[in-house]
């Protein structure tokens, strides 16, 4: 999971130095590299509890390069971002940090909840139970074969 972002993809999103700052361990027991690894494996966590339902999130967090959905990346940044600065009490969340990880929850929240589809994301199979019992709960067959009114 920790291999899904790499430093290069925080590029416009947050400066070099914040991020540093950000991901300095101050008991000095973690280099930033762990720190931020940790951040990020938090951040997949919870987007996986929001997303696994419905979406194949072990293929989705296992790309890597060019192959990952630029969508999941940056909204995996937001998340991550807030973790490290919510992980300091020092430090106060930044109100555009803030307000990216709000938008990017509400996107994971949808698409959790098929609100909205997320195109080109793998979904889970369909286990083929399932629709034969989404018909018979609508009366179009039964275990008999009949009508089922």
């Amino acid at each position: 999971m920790s291999n899904f972002l790499t430093e290069d993809d925080y590029k416009g999103f947050i400066s070099h130095h914040e991020l540093t700052v950000i991901t300095t361990d101050e008991e000095g027991r973690l280099s930033n590299e762990a720190v931020r690894k940790k951040a990020e494996n938090s951040a997949i966590s919870k987007i996986i509890h929001q997303i696994g339902g419905r979406y194949d999130t072990q293929a989705i967090f296992s790309t890597t390069g060019n192959e990952r959905d630029d969508t999941i990346i940056e909204y995996t940044i937001y998340y991550t971002a807030k973790t490290l600065y919510s992980k300091s009490a020092k430090k106060i969340v930044p109100d555009d940090i803030y307000e990216n990880y709000e938008e990017a929850k509400d996107f994971f929240n949808d698409i959790g909840k098929g609100v909205v589809n997320a195109i080109g994301l793998p979904l889970l199979p369909q286990d083929s139970s399932e629709s034969l019992s989404e018909h018979i709960r609508f009366g179009h067959t039964t275990e008999s074969g009949t009508d089922g009114y």
